[in-house]
């Protein structure tokens, strides 16, 4: 099984770049090279204690360079075992042109100079699609459709994240988290957006709305930062600049509300860093595992009931 339960998606491309000048903040000696996690899981009520687990430090990623061009990211199981390897292509500009995994693959989109857009394809059928609106020098609204919503095809999408290249990895994560929430419940399309709030080069706040054929469903998360830089920002010619923020997420509250429900969740982020730069991130999430209640359907999906857990996640990057 790829990936224990207790780690939180880790694929961490959207760090691929932080060496590859000009305006990058790494030198390309520090590329990285290779990506470990290791971390631990404990729901808050006896009741759900079967849940609880960890999970020992290990090689989640190996990265491979072609000079300065990410080629390929082999990908493990936490029992050491190839999981598969991923592919990165450019076009004649030397962008991003396609992500290619063992059964999926992500297509960017461009209008100029500017990313227009990813569409995510199963085979050759598209899947999600998301478009970019700017502000200034600033990403400041994504819009997407699921197109294929239904519980099986939300658990394979946990794997690969469109926005993962993007974001930091925190905010990627939970705007994927949010459209899996919704996309769980439904069976069809459902569409959404997002609206980014920045303070200076820091994203402060998202709020996003998604609706389908059976809820419409709202999210709000506020952000805090440290003042040490991000390895994201201004990667591949200050490309990122446009959606990465400039230091590194400390904290994060998000409220989602889904007619009645309510969830509201909390992550804690501490650093060592190598320089300036960020080296282990040790993340502790206080969270709500809405898919606890499918144990007990007798509950009828009260809130009330869904098992609230603790979950720590180190991760180590080796330039």
């Amino acid at each position: 099984m790829k990936k224990f339960i207790l780690v939180a998606v880790a694929f961490s491309i959207a760090f691929a770049f932080t060496s590859c000048k000009k305006d990058g903040q790494f030198s390309p000696k520090e590329k990285i090279k290779s990506i470990y996690l290791q971390g631990s899981i404990e729901y808050d009520k006896p009741f759900f204690s079967e849940w609880n687990g960890s999970c020992a430090k290990y090689l989640d990623e190996k990265w491979t360079w072609d000079g300065k061009k990410l080629k390929t990211i082999d990908s493990y199981n936490t029992d050491g075992s190839l999981y598969e390897t991923i592919q990165l292509t450019y076009d004649s500009k030397d962008r991003f042109d396609r992500i290619i995994y063992s059964d999926y693959q992500l297509q960017f989109r461009y209008d100029g100079s500017k990313l227009a857009g990813i569409d995510a394809y199963v085979g050759t059928s598209i899947n999600q699609s998301y478009t970019f609106t700017y502000d200034g020098k600033h990403i400041s609204r994504v819009d997407f459709v699921n197109y294929n919503s239904n519980k099986e095809y939300t658990e394979e999408m946990k794997k690969y994240n469109p926005l993962s290249l993007l974001f930091d990895r925190e905010i990627a994560n939970n705007m994927m988290n949010f459209v899996n929430y919704t996309a769980k419940k439904t069976r069809g399309m459902t569409t959404g957006s997002y609206t980014l709030t920045w303070s200076k080069n820091n994203i402060s706040n998202i709020s996003g709305t998604i609706t389908s054929s059976s809820a419409t469903t709202s999210i709000s998360e506020d952000y805090e930062y440290d003042s040490h830089k991000n390895p994201q920002f201004g990667f591949y010619h200050g490309f990122s600049s446009t959606f990465m923020s400039e230091n590194n997420i400390t904290g994060m509250r998000s409220t989602l509300t889904q007619g009645t429900i309510r969830i509201d969740e909390n992550i804690t982020i501490n650093y060592t860093y190598k320089g300036d730069f960020p080296q282990i991130a040790t993340k502790v999430h206080h969270g709500v595992d809405t898919d606890g209640y499918r144990y007990y359907t007798y509950y009828n999906n009260d809130p009330e009931y869904y098992p609230s857990y603790t979950r720590t996640t180190i991760t180590e990057y080796q330039y």
